[in-house]
């Protein structure tokens, strides 16, 4: 975002010092000027390659065809920005006056591509020569903008350290940042062939370039659901708040993600994903969830989870709790009739995505005709190795418990043991065992 602080500096700059010189000065010269002064604060090439018009009457303005912004040289899939035309437009009162104040800024068709290298470098990313912040507060305050629009614009984000790559088309935006420093921005987007409407909201977008946090709202809305945090933000990224999900489809999010929504069955999220609770985001990269409700259709479970960056993989503790919860399956476990079971490899490469630390507890769970609970457990997932420690499981008037272990080092092995207590009767012992 300091880039785009920095470009709207100039554009006023070059808006109330260099449009009155156009009466003496062709416009071609202008262009070469103004992007040879753009050029020169990004830190970037910048080009004006089309017809530059002025406005004198009844606003003092510019529209600037072909406009583009480079990208650092390391970047090979094309221009950070690429617009069609870019128009600004000024009130004379305000130059009049000494205050820098722009009424309306366009950007016709813009392409912006963003690209994060596999050593971090981000592309916009822009060399300021001060320590970080300086300069950008007071540039931020003392910019004025009634209106900021794009019509028709694309945005492609490119993340090769994680390999994730977003695609934004049809963007439709407008942008307000009034003088006592607030930011108000909403607009529509399609993405995943999904069209979606946003929104961000900022108290403070001085503090926010100056390394701060800012009180702030982002909203995300589209046909299968709504997204929305309240709490505070900061560009590092750091965040604090509260944050509410409500979805029956979760594809646009997980497109934008670079992730992808397995097939969950009934009664995981399947027709309704609903999330919410305290979250925090921290500048050592730790993210955590307080007072966590996560409902999976008609499940809904209780989280207190930290999220940490280990030595080798993330690790997730935490606590899960519920009252009910049934699962799909049970009765006949027998191979399908005439197929045999399927010879093909198990992939367990999902093991070893992240260690973890979880306690669960559930009041009951219902497995075909098998009705269990209460269940408290623990599972332990360490590099590659998932091990469930059962403190207690009751069943059939007993309870249960003991090991099981998924192990996926060198391939999968499962194995473990149980114990059957508390019975009376022989055949309720049998069924225990048989669990």
């Amino acid at each position: 975002m300091r880039w785009i602080i920095r470009l709207l500096g100039v554009v006023v700059t070059l808006a109330v010092l260099g449009l009155a010189a156009l009466l003496m000065v062709p416009a071609e010269r202008i262009a070469g000027l103004a992007a040879a002064q753009l050029g020169q604060s990004l830190g970037r090439a910048v080009t004006i390659s089309g017809a530059v018009q002025p406005i004198f009457w009844p606003h003092l303005g510019v529209r600037a065809e072909g406009v583009g912004v480079a990208n650092p040289d390391w970047v090979s899939e094309g221009p950070m920005l690429s617009a069609t035309a870019l128009s600004v437009r000024l009130p004379w009162a305000a130059i009049l006056d000494g205050t820098p104040q722009i009424d309306e800024i366009t950007l016709i068709a813009p392409q912006i591509t963003l690209v994060r290298a596999a050593d971090g470098r981000a592309s916009w990313e822009v060399a300021t020569g001060t320590a970080p912040g300086a300069g950008t507060q007071s540039t931020t305050a003392a910019i004025a903008i009634a209106m900021a629009e794009i019509t028709d614009g694309s945005l492609r984000y490119i993340d090769a350290q994680s390999g994730q790559r977003v695609a934004l088309t049809g963007i439709d935006a407008r942008l307000a940042l009034p003088r006592d420093g607030t930011l108000s921005l909403a607009g529509r987007a399609t993405a995943q062939g999904v069209p979606m409407s946003f929104s961000l909201d900022l108290a403070a977008l001085p503090d926010l370039m100056a390394g701060r946090l800012s009180a702030g709202a982002l909203g995300l809305e589209w046909a299968g659901g709504t997204a929305r945090f309240d709490g505070q933000l900061g560009l590092t990224p750091v965040f604090s708040g509260q944050l509410a999900l409500d979805a029956s489809d979760l594809a646009p999010l997980a497109g934008l993600a670079g992730v992808a929504i397995p097939d969950l069955p009934q009664g995981f999220g399947r027709q309704r994903v609903a999330l919410s609770g305290q979250v925090a985001l921290s500048d050592e990269g730790s993210a955590h969830l307080r007072d966590g409700r996560l409902q999976l259709d008609q499940t809904t479970f209780a989280l207190a989870l930290d999220l940490t960056q280990g030595a080798e993989r993330p690790m997730i503790r935490g606590t899960v709790t519920g009252d009910a919860l049934t699962l799909p399956g049970g009765g006949d476990n027998s191979a399908p009739t005439g197929q045999g079971w399927s010879r093909a490899p198990i992939d367990v490469s999902g093991l070893f995505a992240t260690d973890a630390e979880i306690a669960l507890q559930l009041g009951a769970v219902a497995l075909g005709d098998i009705a269990l609970g209460p269940i408290d457990l623990n599972a332990t997932l360490t590099r590659g190795r998932l091990v469930f420690d059962i403190a207690r499981i009751a069943a059939y008037g007993g309870a249960v418990s003991g090991q099981f272990v998924v192990n996926g080092r060198g391939g999968l092995s499962v194995g473990g043991g149980s114990q059957c207590k508390g019975y009376r009767t022989f055949a309720d012992a049998a069924r225990c065992r048989g669990l």
